[in-house]
């Protein structure tokens, strides 16, 4: 079995659970970047979903920046669609029929069917998880494409054609009141953070990061992080100018998904799934991988505010 790319879109690319146990050689664990979504859209049809990504990354999946995924299915297969709001097409070639499809469903798609996805209402990623799986090779034990390295899989192309695994047994699927609420261009999203080892060196500690204070979405952002501006025209969340000096000669340290550096000029960087696996920076708090699912559909100008987390 197998899918055909028609359109990749913006960009697509193929990301299951992420690489682990690499980070010591420099290796990001790249994965998808909202994990809830990619979760989610895999038990709809039925891939099993480890619960311990160091021994298995999981099944291979479809992220999608912005939408535009067009995708042809060569046999019968089943599908489910995810994350970023996006209007859902299917069209049955032979009897000329075209429907709207729902996301966070099953879809079945019959030989010669296509699959359209449109422009996300609010949301930046999407993922297409078909049964059985996305069955290209692994590299490093991971099927996911690494944007800064380029590891994996290259980012899909016009008309190529990616192999489906076996279907499996139906694991269970999740609470569907868990589905990730999405960050809006109207309103402020929360994010729950946990204080970090440098907290300390804010000059007003986890409060500086917190309470009625907001933070924007940078352009600058990607895979590898999401930057975000302060709102507020003060030193708040800035690293105290008397410790800066002995920051720049400090050794880096280790960073992973969900790591929040505090930058010199006063503004934040949380490392993505492709970021570097060390940094220089003060790390002053942790997202956990819900969280970071929250951040990684915000789009650029996006308000959000850290509360407080001791979970």
């Amino acid at each position: 079995m197998s899918i055909k790319i028609l359109n990749p879109g913006v960009r697509s690319l193929i990301q299951d659970g992420g690489r682990f146990g690499l980070a010591r050689y420099g290796v990001p664990r790249s994965g998808a970047f909202d994990r809830m979504s990619w979760r989610l859209a895999n038990e709809l049809v039925g891939n099993n979903v480890p619960d311990d990504y160091a021994t298995d990354a999981g099944p291979a999946s479809i992220e999608v920046l912005l939408g535009g995924l067009r995708i042809e299915a060569t046999r019968d297969l089943v599908v489910a669609v995810t994350g970023a709001d996006v209007p859902v097409t299917c069209l049955d070639v032979d009897a000329d029929d075209k429907r709207e499809a729902a996301m966070n469903e099953r879809i079945t798609l019959t030989a010669g069917s296509r699959l359209h996805i449109g422009s996300p209402k609010v949301g930046l990623h999407t993922y297409v998880a078909v049964s059985g799986g996305i069955a290209v090779d692994y590299v490093l034990g991971s099927r996911s494409t690494d944007t800064t390295s380029t590891i994996g899989p290259h980012p899909l192309e016009k008309g190529r054609i990616l192999p489906v695994g076996d279907a499996r047994p139906s694991s269970p699927v999740m609470d569907q009141t868990e589905l990730l609420e999405l960050p809006t261009m109207t309103s402020t999203a929360t994010v729950a953070v946990r204080p970090g080892p440098d907290v300390g060196l804010l000059s007003g500690g986890i409060d500086d990061l917190t309470g009625t204070r907001t933070w924007t979405v940078s352009p600058v952002s990607s895979r590898s992080g999401i930057r975000l501006t302060r709102n507020e025209n003060d030193s708040s969340g800035s690293v105290d100018r008397n410790v800066r000096a002995r920051l720049s000669s400090r050794e880096s340290v280790p960073t992973t998904v969900g790591t929040v550096q505090a930058l010199p000029d006063g503004e934040l960087v949380i490392v993505g799934p492709d970021g570097p696996t060390t940094g220089g920076y003060p790390v002053v708090a942790v997202l956990d991988w819900q969280h970071v699912s929250i951040v990684a559909q915000a789009r650029p100008g996006s308000i959000l505010r850290f509360e407080e987390t001791t979970r």
